[in-house]
């Protein structure tokens, strides 16, 4: 076991003398004795680092991190513990370390090369190769005191990859120097992690421990708060961040732009604490200085519609300006409107809004869920989370899908309300059944990564299946990988490679059905050739040719009248939740097209498709429940089909509810 490990910690612990600084009378002495403490920095650490693995140790500030690292490299001993290396170190702590400010950059590099075991010969042949790495150019030969935080951290992190060693400790180093030396740094480490070497790097960017670590090692209090996947623990660690307004307090306080606009946001809304405009407003100004888009354009808002101040239009243009020209498109709208001089499009807008609340109210789904993204996004009027999330949740019980999916993220997230994961899988959930694909993804997002619920990897391997059967390509993959790995389920080799086999025929499949779409109206071409194609597709796994080739077989189209081909067909394409395929397949069903006739069944496909949100199945459904067909007649149901039907223009339900309103007979 130990030899599978480059780094085992056990029990690591330390702690600092630490020496309060008192008030001094008049005369400069201390008006109290100095109060003398101990704090304990490491309590216990333990953990290990398997050889060829990129971890990353992330926590807050004080939280031990670096403590750990200078323990490792021997700069510092631990008050009790053990720590096992098993092989040769090369480190990058504080910049500069290690550095004689006196000495030039080479001559550093000589110094260094010594400290690692390097002769002067072997450090010769070093030189140049650090030197172009670092491009410090002419300043390689200047005393290193003079060099910027940039240039120390090039000439050590060149330093540090061209020694010849097994684990490289790396504090920081991403935090500073331009774009184009992060990216050297990123490519180097992974150039680095290829040849097997086993890197440890503590880091405040979880963009860099999620996307450069295989593990993360979150340390919280001088403990060992969670250790696993990268991108979990991330998750984790910022949801703390984020959760705790304690917590988000001292982030801004120390200058965090993203939690000053997360705080602001927080008091503006009035979510997890009383309602206070002046703290977000002071909050929104701190982060915007910092040309933090997001908080430049919370800002303008508050300006805009004179939230916790006064209505100042220039200053709301101004903020608008700053996130605009970085490419925000919510300030764009903002300052475009701003600029414009058309007084009599804005009334007529205030109109078109008063008109769609109106019929909002009189519940027409429709305008429920269109009003309910206008006060979401603030179009032409001051944005309203809370009650859009109001015609949201109206929408959403009223079958709208969209709506549904939209509630998910409200609550996953707190958007305009407190998180609340269970209601954000539910909406999702309901999302998800009626056939959406988004919502499906990221419900096994959730339940994979532990996203606001506990992880559950049988569940996530549910909803990427799910999502994968409806034809999603990245779903496909994983499904794979879950399949091979035994991820939420049992090894299943032959699982595993359908899937594999299925994704990677995702490209030619497109191609394939783009090809037999051509044939399909080319008036030169035999639609014999288009059949070919779609029926090859459909072999292949795509439900969009099985549709299309099922309705050349029931048309007759470059083939023979075939009903029974047409049903089968339909019904693999509809298994895949093609809605057409849902609808054709009820009603062949219905009418005993092609086969017995079963409207128990074609109900429960007309169902699927009509609550997936498609209008045509919905007067089918309404229809069925007026006339008891493959159900009880209820004509309750039958009305909600027709209007929710009717609102999205479906003129033949718009009759059958008139019809139904006024006791006509169909």
């Amino acid at each position: 076991m130990q030899s599978e490990n480059a780094i085992i910690v056990k029990d690591l612990f330390k702690k600092f003398a630490l020496e309060s600084v008192l008030p001094k009378d008049a005369h400069g002495k201390s008006v109290r004795h100095r109060k003398k403490e101990d704090r304990i920095v490491l309590d216990c650490i333990s953990f290990e680092v398997k050889k060829g693995e990129t971890v990353g140790i992330l926590g807050r500030n004080g939280s031990g991190k670096s403590t750990i690292l200078k323990i490792l490299t021997k700069v510092m001993s631990p008050d009790s513990g053990e720590v096992i290396i098993n092989g040769k170190v090369a480190s990058i702590l504080e910049l500069g370390m290690g550095f004689h400010p006196d000495f030039s950059g080479r001559e550093n590099i000589y110094t260094k090369g010594a400290i690692y075991g390097f002769s002067e010969k072997e450090i010769d042949a070093l030189v140049p190769k650090i030197a172009q790495f670092a491009e410090l150019g002419d300043h390689l030969d200047d005393p290193v005191r003079i060099y910027s935080s940039g240039m120390y951290a090039r000439l050590a992190f060149a330093i540090a990859i061209h020694v010849e060693c097994d684990i490289i400790i790396v504090d920081e180093i991403l935090s500073v120097g331009d774009v184009g030396f992060k990216s050297k740094c990123t490519a180097a480490f992974k150039k680095m992690k290829s040849q097997g070497k086993t890197i440890l790097l503590a880091s405040h960017s979880m963009d860099t421990i999620k996307n450069m670590c295989d593990r993360a090692i979150w340390i919280d209090g001088g403990k060992v708060r969670e250790c696993g996947e990268s991108d979990i623990v991330c998750y984790h660690f910022k949801k703390d961040l984020t959760e705790s307004i304690e917590t988000l307090k001292e982030l801004a306080k120390t200058g965090d732009i993203v939690a000053q606009n997360d705080l602001g946001i927080i008091y503006r809304d009035g979510t997890r604490v009383p309602e206070n405009l002046s703290e977000a407003l002071k909050w929104f100004k701190k982060s915007a200085k910092e040309n933090f888009a997001p908080a430049q354009v919370n800002l303008g808002e508050m300006y805009l519609f004179g939230w916790g101040t006064e209505i100042d239009r220039e200053a709301a243009k101004y903020w608008f300006q700053q996130a605009a020209e970085e490419g925000n498109i919510d300030a764009q709208m903002h300052l475009a409107e701003l600029i414009s001089e058309d007084e009599g499009f804005k009334e007529d807008w205030q109109e078109t809004i008063e008109l769609v609340k109106n019929l909002a109210e009189r519940d027409n789904l429709r305008a429920q869920a269109t009003y309910a993204d206008i006060l979401y996004r603030g179009i032409g009027i001051p944005r309203d989370r809370k009650t859009s999330l109001e015609w949201f949740l109206k929408a959403a019980k009223n079958g709208d899908v969209n709506s549904q999916l939209h509630l998910g993220y409200m609550y996953r997230d707190g958007l305009g309300i407190e998180k609340n994961p269970n209601d954000a899988v539910e909406w999702f959930t309901r999302a998800a059944e009626n056939n959406n694909m988004r919502a499906r993804l990221e419900l096994a997002a959730m339940f994979r990564k532990g996203i606001g619920v506990e992880r559950d990897l049988t569940h996530s391997l549910k909803w990427y299946r799910r999502a994968a059967e409806t034809g999603d390509a990245n779903a496909m993959y994983q499904t794979a990988i879950m399949y091979r790995d035994g991820i939420g389920t049992s090894p299943d080799k032959r699982e595993a490679t359908k899937w594999f086999d299925l994704f990677a025929k995702q490209t030619r499949l497109r191609v394939q059905q783009n090809i037999a779409d051509i044939c399909r109206w080319d008036m030169c071409t035999e639609t014999s050739v288009a059949y070919r194609l779609y029926t090859n597709a459909a072999a292949d796994g795509s439900h969009l040719a099985m549709h299309t080739a099922a309705m050349f077989s029931r048309e007759g189209i470059g083939v023979k009248h075939d009903l029974n081909k047409a049903v089968e067909l339909f019904q693999l394409a509809a298994e895949r939740e093609h809605l057409g395929a849902q609808i054709e397949i009820g009603l062949m069903l219905m009418k005993g097209i092609g086969g017995r006739k079963d409207v128990e069944k074609a109900f429960v496909w007309m169902k699927k498709a009509a609550d997936a949100g498609n209008h045509t199945a919905r007067n089918h459904l309404g229809v069925m429940y007026r006339d008891g067909i493959g159900t009880e007649v209820s004509e309750t149901e039958a009305k909600r089909y027709f209007k929710m039907a009717a609102e999205q223009g479906n003129k033949e339900a718009l009759t059958n509810l008139l019809k139904l309103n006024n006791g006509v007979s169909p």
